[in-house]
């Protein structure tokens, strides 16, 4: 394998350089999903061989975190999630899965998508999970767009802590947005109460919204 040829031969040294170099490949990796579906899945392979190999918990997890998702834009659903559930830390685990139940809905596998925001724990990062697979979903199919932005609005209204809630909230308003659900972006945003948090995003949403309706981003915005 390449991997253990570069380390055996020295040409990468640990730890220093192997971070930078495992985290490179599985960016490639992920770049090169589509009609390299199988280089991709290769370099992933070999990154997470590297990123195995660091030292310090915390970057070697936070590369794995990386081939997790070069993996799933890989089409290598299996071994995306595989490294995704093994990841010894939520924070990075809770990233990766929502990045791959991003990629899901990009192939248009909804179900798949579902489950595996379905399988965060924390309501914040499930919400934030089911808003992003809405963004993807948009463009394929609007109408399950606003589907999984409802199922996130609902889970978002559900989180105790003020600014975890408003910050999931606007997540479901941009994606109420582009999913071409006007009324539910006003409603969604003004609901989450104010401060000065609460201006600029109100502000970027109605930049947004002004693409394609103009009026309602003017009444969003004042």
């Amino acid at each position: 394998m390449i991997v253990s040829t570069l380390i055996r031969e020295r040409r990468i040294s640990p730890p220093a350089r192997i971070l930078p170099v495992a985290e490179a490949m599985a960016e490639v990796a992920a770049s090169l999903a589509g009609p390299q579906a199988e280089r991709a899945a290769r370099l992933a392979d070999q990154a997470e061989q590297l990123a195995r190999t660091v030292p310090s918990y915390e970057t070697r997890t936070s590369a794995r975190a990386q081939v997790a998702v070069a993996f799933a834009r890989a089409g290598q659903w299996e071994q995306a999630e595989g490294v995704a559930f093994s990841l010894g830390s939520p924070e990075y685990q809770a990233s990766a899965l929502s990045q791959i139940a991003v990629a899901y809905a990009r192939a248009g596998r909804w179900d798949r998508a579902q489950k595996t925001a379905d399988a965060l724990g924390d309501l914040g990062d499930r919400a934030a999970a089911l808003a992003a697979v809405a963004d993807a979903a948009a463009e394929r199919d609007p109408a399950r767009a606003a589907r999984f932005a409802e199922q996130a609005e609902k889970l978002a209204r559900l989180i105790p802590d003020y600014v975890s809630r408003a910050s999931a909230l606007a997540k479901v308003a941009v994606a109420f947005a582009r999913a071409g659900q006007p009324d539910r972006v006003g409603a969604t945003a003004r609901s989450r109460g104010g401060g000065r948090l609460y201006a600029w995003e109100m502000a970027d949403l109605a930049a947004m919204l002004a693409s394609y309706n103009p009026d309602r981003a003017i009444h969003l915005a004042l």
